[in-house]
C-alpha cells in the first residue's frame, strides 16, 4: 500500500471546487511539504504520472518544484540517471508560463541538460510566447499528465498534447520518497506556493486517449462543470484531435493564420495541410507513414573532422573557412560551430539545385543567441548582395535588439525580379515597413 504524509502542507477548502484541497507553502522553513513513500510505479520501465494544481502566483526568478523523485547531490543529479521532476520557472524568470519536465532512466547520465515545456520547447531557458499553449499563471485548475514509454516521454496540459522529449523509456527507479511541492534535496529556494490534488500514478502508459478520457472523468468530479461537449461538425471542421479511426476526443489551439495554412502556434505536430490526426500525440505513427523525397544535393555535414565537406554520394564538395567540429548530445552526430567573432563560414561549390521549374531548400539550425541590432546569415548565394537585385537567395536572422528579433528571414531573387528590398519572415510577415533592411 503506497502512503504519503503532509508535514508543512495545510488543508484549504477551495471554493471553485466547493473540496478540499493541500496547500504548499513558498516560505522555507526547513521541512518537506507532503512526501509519498517511494514505491515502484516504474517497476514495468513506463509509467504515467497525472496531478491538478493551480498556480496563483510565482514570484522570483528561479523554480518551484510539483513534483520530484530521485536523488539531487552536489553533482548536479536531478539531470542524471533515474530522475522525474516536474516544476514552473517563476514569473521574472523568462520561460515563465509554462511546466517544465524532466525524465532521466537508466541510461542517462550526467552530459547534459534535457527538459521539455508544456509548450512543446525542449531545453530553452529562453523567453517565449508561443500562440496555442496554456499559460499556467492564471490562478486556474490544471490537469498536468506526463507519460513515458519506449520512446520517451509526452507532456500533456488539460488532456491536450502539449510537447514530448527522448529521454526515459528504459528502466528507471527513482530513489527516496516522491516528494510533493518542493525538490527533492529540500532547496530552501524550489517550494511551490500553490494548490493540488488528485495525484494518479500508472504503471503503464496511457495513450493519448486515454489521458483525454482521465481529465474529462476527473474534471467531472472535481467541479460541478459538465464534460466538454462533443463539437459539432466534422473534426477537420473544428480541429480537433481525432484518433486512428477519425473520431473526435479532444481539443487543440489551432488557428488559421493569412495565408490559410493550418497552424497549432508549436514546433510540432503538424503537416501544414490540416490533417487532424497529425494531432493526436503520435499514437497514428504506427498506421500512418509518410515518404520522404530524396535530396538532389545533400550535406550531411556530420564528419566531425577535417576542413573538406562531402555530399552523402560524394560527388559534390565544399571546405571549411573556420568553422569546428562539435558533437551535439541533441542530435547525437557532430554538427558545423560557427562562432560570430571569428567570421566562421563554410563554402559549397556552386551547385545547380535551380535548373528546373523550381526548387527547395531545408537545413536545421541552432541559434544560441544572436548578439547586436544586425543580421546573420545562414545561407547565401548570389553576387549582387548590395542592391538585392536578379538571380539571388539569402536565409538569415534578425538580431537581439533588431526589432524583427525571433525570426528567419528569406530573400529570393529571380532572373526577372527588380532590385529592391522584399523579403518574407517565418512569422508570416512580407517586407512589413517598420523593419526594411
Amino acid at each position: 500500500m503506497a502512503t504519503g504524509t503532509i508535514v508543512d502542507a495545510t488543508w484549504y477548502f477551495d471554493s471553485s471546487l466547493q473540496r478540499y484541497v493541500l496547500q504548499c507553502h513558498k516560505e522555507y522553513t526547513g521541512k518537506q511539504q507532503i512526501y509519498l513513500e517511494d514505491f515502484d510505479y516504474t517497476e514495468k520501465g513506463e509509467f504515467s504520472i497525472g496531478f491538478w494544481f493551480r498556480n496563483p502566483t510565482s514570484d522570483g526568478a528561479l523554480f518551484e518544484y510539483i513534483l520530484s523523485h530521485g536523488t539531487i547531490d552536489a553533482e548536479k543529479s536531478y539531470f542524471g540517471p533515474n530522475n522525474v521532476h516536474v516544476y514552473i520557472p517563476e514569473d521574472d524568470h523568462p520561460a515563465n508560463g509554462i511546466l517544465r519536465t524532466i525524465v532521466n532512466d537508466n541510461n542517462e547520465g550526467y552530459d547534459f541538460d534535457y527538459y521539455v515545456d508544456t509548450d512543446g520547447q525542449i531545453t530553452n531557458n529562453g523567453a517565449r510566447n508561443v500562440d496555442g499553449h496554456i499559460n499556467i499563471d492564471d490562478d486556474l485548475w490544471h490537469m498536468y499528465t506526463l507519460v513515458t514509454d519506449a520512446n520517451g516521454f509526452k507532456v500533456y496540459l488539460d488532456g491536450r498534447f502539449a510537447g514530448k522529449g527522448s529521454h526515459g523509456g528504459d528502466d528507471i527507479d527513482p530513489a527516496g520518497p516522491v516528494q510533493i511541492c518542493t525538490r527533492s534535496d529540500l532547496e530552501k529556494d524550489r517550494n511551490f506556493g500553490g494548490y493540488v490534488t488528485q495525484f494518479s500514478f500508472f504503471s503503464n502508459a496511457l495513450t493519448t486517449k486515454e489521458v483525454w478520457g482521465l481529465y474529462v472523468q476527473q474534471q467531472s468530479a472535481l467541479t460541478s462543470f459538465s464534460p466538454p461537449p462533443p463539437p459539432s461538425g466534422s473534426c477537420e471542421d473544428n480541429f480537433y484531435h481525432t484518433d486512428c479511426d477519425g473520431n473526435c476526443f479532444g481539443g487543440i489551439f489551432l488557428q488559421w493564420v493569412s495565408d490559410g495554412i493550418c497552424d497549432d502556434g508549436t514546433t510540432y505536430g503538424i503537416n501544414l495541410k490540416c490533417e487532424a490526426y497529425q494531432n493526436d500525440g503520435d499514437d497514428c505513427l504506427t498506421t500512418k507513414t509518410y515518404t520522404a523525397k530524396t535530396p538532389y544535393v545533400y550535406f550531411p555535414l556530420n564528419e566531425g573532422s577535417g576542413d573538406q565537406l562531402y555530399s552523402d554520394n560524394e560527388e559534390f564538395t565544399g571546405d571549411l573557412e573556420g568553422p569546428e567540429w562539435a558533437f551535439d548530445y541533441v542530435m547525437e552526430s557532430y554538427v558545423l560551430q560557427c562562432e560570430k567573432a571569428e567570421k566562421d563560414f563554410a563554402q559549397l561549390f556552386d551547385i545547380d539545385y535551380y535548373g528546373g521549374a523550381g526548387f527547395a531548400i531545408n537545413f536545421w539550425m541552432n541559434n544560441p543567441s544572436s548578439e547586436g541590432f544586425l543580421f546573420e546569415y545562414l545561407v547565401s548565394h548570389g553576387a549582387n548582395i548590395d542592391d538585392l537585385s536578379q538571380n539571388e537567395m539569402h536565409v538569415y536572422l534578425p538580431e537581439k535588439d533588431h526589432p524583427a528579433y525571433g525570426v528567419v528571414r528569406t530573400i529570393i531573387k529571380d532572373a526577372d525580379d527588380p532590385a529592391d528590398t522584399y523579403y518574407v519572415d517565418s512569422d508570416g510577415q512580407v517586407s512589413p515597413k517598420a523593419k526594411k533592411k
